[in-house]
């Protein structure tokens, strides 16, 4: 009788250690980049209409100022941008080689937007490219978790599990959607990290692909923009030449439009273009 209980605690206790593996077993950067084309589906030429919601740094406490945006994507990375408000136009045009924002019909001077890159999780299909680009942000590919977030079972790549100190892109267990890409992390313990965006409502379209309806971005706990996407045309006629930034700079004069000086401080058309390039920082 001692003999059978020993080895039905024997038993139990292999099965337990078993079952402990499994559940810590967690895939690599690499491997969850390999299945997102299989669960997302590979997008081709692409455009998609939304609105942009900026807020500032302290979400809630004005009414947001709203831009109208289209995107337009031809793999495996070509970019770009239109955006407008009130009377404001900018272009932003970004491949692997070169980027150029223009804006109001004057190429202007580039300065990196705090959330730059957050499409590259949504539209690449590309495994390198997703690499190389989260490696360019500081995620380290070594290092994987699982975690929960928002009642959803997620990979994290780039850190361990509630250490939110770290660049890490948050993937869905289950369909491997990227649902949350933390930017810049937070060194203070239990604070929010200091830039993340979040990825939501994730909806198939055309039956072909997977694309988030939802995007949010925050600043130390605090939503700073939104963008909620209208509509997406996955079969558009553009040419690639849209791409083409040499032709760009040459169509175009360039316009100063970095820190004001004490001149055009009193140049109000300036001062509209520095206002306005400031809501896409």
């Amino acid at each position: 009788m001692k003999s059978i209980f020993l080895k039905s605690i024997f038993f139990l206790i292999i099965s337990l250690f078993i079952c402990s593996k499994l559940y810590a077993y967690v895939l690599t950067g690499s491997h969850i980049f390999s299945l997102l084309p299989e669960k997302t589906g590979k997008i081709k030429k692409v455009i998609i209409s939304q609105k942009k919601f900026v807020y500032g740094e302290t979400s809630g406490e004005n009414s947001p100022v709203e831009i109208s945006e289209k995107l337009m994507f031809s793999p495996p990375d070509n970019l770009r941008s239109e955006s407008t408000y009130e009377n404001n136009e900018k272009i932003h045009i970004r491949t692997s080689s070169n980027f150029v924002t223009v804006i109001n019909g004057m190429i202007a001077n580039e300065t990196q937007s705090k959330f730059e890159g957050y499409t590259d999780f949504i539209l690449y299909r590309s495994r390198p490219l997703l690499e190389q680009s989260l490696i360019l942000r500081g995620v380290n590919l070594s290092i994987s978790s699982l975690g929960r977030f928002q009642d959803m079972i997620a990979f994290i790549i780039g850190s361990d599990y509630l250490n939110l100190s770290n660049p890490q892109l948050w993937v869905e267990k289950n369909n491997f959607t990227p649902i949350r890409w933390i930017i810049e992390g937070n060194t203070t313990e239990k604070s929010e990290p200091v830039r993340e965006v979040r990825y939501l409502q994730w909806s198939q379209i055309d039956k072909q692909v997977w694309y988030p309806m939802v995007i949010e971005f925050y600043s130390n706990g605090n939503k700073v923009q939104e963008i909620a996407v209208i509509s997406i045309d996955t079969k558009p006629t553009f040419s690639d030449d849209i791409f083409n930034i040499p032709a760009i700079i040459s169509k175009y004069p360039k316009q100063d439009i970095g820190v004001p000086t004490e001149i055009n401080k009193e140049n109000e058309i300036d001062k509209k273009l520095e206002n306005f390039k400031n809501l896409f920082d």
